[in-house]
């Protein structure tokens, strides 16, 4: 149970030439993960015959019997007390796999994947959006996270090699009656809780639409929003990161427990909590995409060489935070201060039409109806060239015009504005993720605006190399020659983007 994710679009652009190569048996496994066994999955546990998988109810009970089969039968070892059930409360009870880390000294360690197997039954006042007294089968919320996690599972066993850390599959009974399960194995582990170093929560994705996946919790350690980003780069999905943390689903056990958390879901949508959620309305093709990007992310983190730390700062963070940090910087004041047409093709370069009061321009002695034929001894030719001339100038520069009955090109020494932008970019930096830089202002007709970059970007790479903080960019983004290269995620993707010197474009 999710809040409603936030719609944005994003502009497609060029797509960077993936990951490191997988190697061979990584593919294998991966491609073990399909689109029929998760349809089969999702088909079955949303069937009239389990009753809408209400926890304590037979269907419900015989739901958690399908589950330990399933991980049975692809031989993932009981991860409850030497069986695949925890009992608790009123007739629930928690399923659990677990798959053993290979590295003696990282193998205690877990990482935890959960989905709630549990839905609302026959529904009520307090569950349904009604209508109540017909089967909720639930094929979104949630066999789709149950599905996805029973392909993980499998995929992982068909790995040659276990990962270095160790795997917990939990499949959490009692959600929606108050999260019930999570709180219940978080108070009573089944493996130590203080060797839980991540716990990754799948609940509905099952309707994965123009709107994109959401991943929340990427707060709740440093850089987890780029890590997830740069695992996205072969599904290449459309990614949302809202900051704040809700009680909405099975990962808040953890997350008050300072573990750090990673939620992935869908988005909410009409048939939630009605009758009407029911498995032909799955979009399986997006939910085989997400469940691959999943265990390219639970793979990596049982590998990873170090575990992500909880940030405590998280849990003041929320939307206000992220729109503060986001707010766009005001447009630079110009730094000649004219205006031009281009209209007029009598002659060469751009007729001034406006010289504002006061402005460099004005300083200088420029005029309307003079004709700007050089900026800095180099040709103008067009308004794009200009503006990248004008942006990157020296303060120092130098102006030559052709001004209406006088014979020979006047030459104007302008003590320009402002500094120059090499690239046309301002950025904030993000304390939660210190090697990433949000875009604050992209300058007009700067190299930045020319090649594709806009505000809300997020810079992880100047020509290849990493940065740990604000400052670090700021040094690598000075130093950069033109032509320079950005990595660049919009909204989960990654890019490049090529910052092209001025000249390069002047005789377009």
């Amino acid at each position: 149970m999710l809040k409603a994710i936030l719609i944005i679009s994003m502009l497609c652009l060029r797509v960077v030439g993936g990951q490191a190569a997988e190697h061979l048996p990584f593919k294998q496994a991966l491609d073990t993960i399909t689109v029929d066994e998760l349809q089969h999955h999702v088909y079955t546990l949303s069937d009239d015959s389990f009753e809408g998988r209400e926890g304590g109810t037979q269907g419900g009970r015989a739901a958690g019997v399908y589950v330990a089969k399933a991980l049975s039968r692809i031989q993932c070892r009981p991860g409850g007390t030497n069986q695949y059930f925890q009992p608790f409360g009123a007739g629930l009870r928690n399923v659990l796999g677990l798959v053993s880390g290979t590295n003696p000294e990282l193998r205690d360690e877990i990482v935890l994947v959960g989905a709630h197997y549990d839905h609302i039954g026959f529904g009520n006042k307090a569950t349904s959006n009604g209508p109540t007294g017909y089967i909720h089968n639930g094929a979104d919320d949630n066999a789709s996270g149950v599905a996805a996690l029973l392909e993980v599972a499998q995929a992982l066993q068909d790995l040659p090699d276990s990962p270095q850390r160790s795997v917990l599959f939990a499949f959490w009974d009692g959600e929606e009656k108050g999260l019930l399960g999570s709180k219940h194995w978080v108070e009573h582990p089944t493996r130590p809780l203080d060797r839980v170093v991540t716990a990754i929560n799948v609940d509905m994705i099952g309707r994965l639409s123009v709107d994109g996946l959401e991943v929340s919790g990427t707060r709740t350690a440093g850089n987890l929003r780029q890590w997830v980003s740069r695992r996205n780069m072969v599904t290449d999905l459309k990614i949302s990161f809202p900051w704040k943390t809700n009680d909405s689903s099975d990962h808040w056990p953890f997350y008050i427990r300072g573990v750090p958390v990673i939620v992935f879901h869908t988005g909410l949508h009409d048939d939630y909590h009605s009758p009407s959620d029911d498995a032909h309305l799955i979009n399986l093709d997006g939910m085989h995409q997400v469940t691959e990007l999943l265990f390219r992310c639970l793979v990596d983190l049982a590998d990873a060489p170090a575990p992500h730390a909880f940030r405590h700062r998280s849990r003041q963070e929320g939307e206000q935070q992220r729109k503060h940090l986001e707010r766009k910087l005001a447009d630079a004041p110009p730094r000649l201060g004219i205006s031009w047409s281009h209209q007029d093709q009598v002659g060469s370069g751009l007729l001034i039409t406006r010289v504002a009061y006061n402005s460099a321009a004005h300083r200088a002695g420029l005029q309307i109806g003079d004709r700007m034929l050089q900026w800095n001894s180099e040709t103008v030719n067009t308004t794009e060239q200009f503006q990248r001339l004008v942006q990157m100038s020296p303060t120092n520069s130098v102006a030559s015009v052709q001004r209406p009955n006088v014979d020979q090109p006047i030459h104007l020494e302008i003590q320009m504005s402002g500094h120059p932008l090499r690239l046309g970019i301002s950025w904030r930096g993000d304390i939660g993720e210190p090697g990433s830089v949000v875009l604050v202002r992209v300058a007009e007709g700067s190299p930045a605006e020319h090649s594709g970059l806009k505000p809300l970007d997020r810079v992880y790479e100047v020509n290849g190399q990493r940065f740990s903080n604000g400052e670090h960019f700021g040094e690598l983004a000075s130093n950069a020659a033109l032509p320079a290269t950005l990595l660049v995620e919009r909204w989960g993707r990654l890019r490049e983007f090529t910052l092209q010197p001025s000249s390069v474009h002047k005789n377009r």
